[in-house]
Order: structure tokens, then sequence, then C-alpha cells
């Protein structure tokens, strides 16, 4: 999804504005994840591939390698918690 979209920036905004409403702490990974799926050399490294067609997803599932990205953005978000 591209940090174009309008329904998406929405969305993570709509999401933001109800947490600072209600003081809950909001990690934005929209934005922030380092996931960038609409550039084709980073959804070959860190989205997984269909295994029938060889194909990708599109951005949609991030493999192994993403799942660390976000995890190290997600322990750091949540280590300003403590």
């Amino acid at each position: 999804m591209s940090p174009a979209n309008p329904d998406a920036i929405a969305y993570v905004a709509l999401l933001q504005e109800i947490c600072n409403k209600n003081s809950i702490p909001f990690l934005d990974l929209f934005h922030n994840s380092g996931l960038r799926p609409w550039i084709k050399a980073v959804r070959d490294e860190l989205y997984n591939q269909d295994a029938q067609t060889n194909d990708d997803f599109h951005g949609t599932h991030p493999n192994s390698k993403g799942h660390e990205l976000l995890a190290s953005k997600i322990r750091v978000f949540l280590q300003t918690l403590i």
C-alpha cells in the first residue's frame, strides 16, 4: 500500500486521533515501519512470495526478515512505555 493512498492515510490519521483522545500510545507502523511495499526491491527482500507462481503478494504479508524489522520497531516502542 502506497503512502499516497488517501484511504490508508485517513485510516491511520483516525486511529492516531482516537488514541490521542484516549491517552493511548500509538505506534504508526504505516509510516514508520521501514517496509515499503510499493518498491519492488523491498517486496522481493521483505515480503513472502506465492510458492505456486513465484510472484509476490504485492506487499501484503512480510516474510521473516520483514517480521524482524517490525519486531525491532515494536520493541523500541514498548520500551518507551516501561
